[in-house]
């Protein structure tokens, strides 16, 4: 099921704001990205609850997000952040089952109104994750599970070099870059370097792949040629 028919189906509620690129709310008249979906349509102090089964990783207050609780959905590196609730009913290490109980919809943070904010991110080692996976309306259980083994990565809206280095645990973005300059020659540097949405980016070293070896003995042998390269034309001038 995805995360939002959860919400519409067992909470009656309704989508106010999808993801992706918005006007400001707050009147800058600039366009900002929404990188969650708002739940809205339900009173304050309605009992939000879990579309997934999980791990209670942290609740706390951060700024604009206001009252925060997040779950890391079972069997995957996915964070459910529950934004702006007003109360916890939950707790840090809880273990929660499909459908048991979140927190309350309220207006802490930065809001026009009270709603749910529903964000989907990436586990990696901090409160909030990074970088964010996606439209939660794309979201599936079987999607995850299958992207915790994949070998490549299809850009979405937002990403760039760095979020995706960090989110699969690759050391620099550059590599990033050199693993996939081959077939997008235009693809930025930097860390916060945009990519195109619906680039396949590699995430291993195709060199390494083409021969069997790890990127170390790559490099160990590439310098044992040198070297003999180096030698050999020593011998022949003598």
């Amino acid at each position: 099921m995805y995360p939002i028919l959860h919400f519409q189906e067992h909470h009656k509620a309704r989508v106010t704001s999808p993801y992706g690129m918005r006007p400001d709310p707050f009147g800058s008249g600039k366009m900002v990205m929404h990188y969650g979906v708002d739940m809205g349509g339900v009173p304050r102090g309605h009992l939000w609850t879990s579309p997934y089964a999980g791990t209670v990783t942290h609740v706390g207050t951060h700024g604009g997000r206001g009252k925060v609780a997040v779950v890391r959905i079972e069997g995957t590196r996915v964070l459910q952040l529950f934004q702006h609730l007003d109360e916890f009913r939950c707790r840090l290490g809880d273990e929660v089952e499909q459908g048991w109980p979140i927190g309350t919809n309220g207006s802490t943070g930065d809001v026009t109104g009270p709603h749910l904010h529903y964000e989907l991110r990436l586990d990696n080692g901090t409160k909030l994750g990074a970088p964010c996976w996606g439209d939660p309306a794309e979201f599936t259980l079987e999607r995850a599970r299958k992207e915790e083994t994949m070998r490549e990565y299809i850009v979405k809206n937002g990403d760039t070099l760095g979020t995706i280095a960090s989110g699969f645990g690759i050391s620099s973005w550059q590599q990033l870059v050199d693993w996939n300059k081959d077939r997008y020659p235009d693809i930025g540097t930097g860390p916060n370097a945009l990519v195109r949405k619906g680039w396949v980016l590699r995430l291993f070293d195709p060199a390494t792949e083409a021969v069997g070896i790890s990127r170390a003995e790559l490099d160990a042998l590439t310098a044992r040629v040198k070297s003999l390269e180096s030698l050999w034309a020593k011998i022949k001038a003598l």
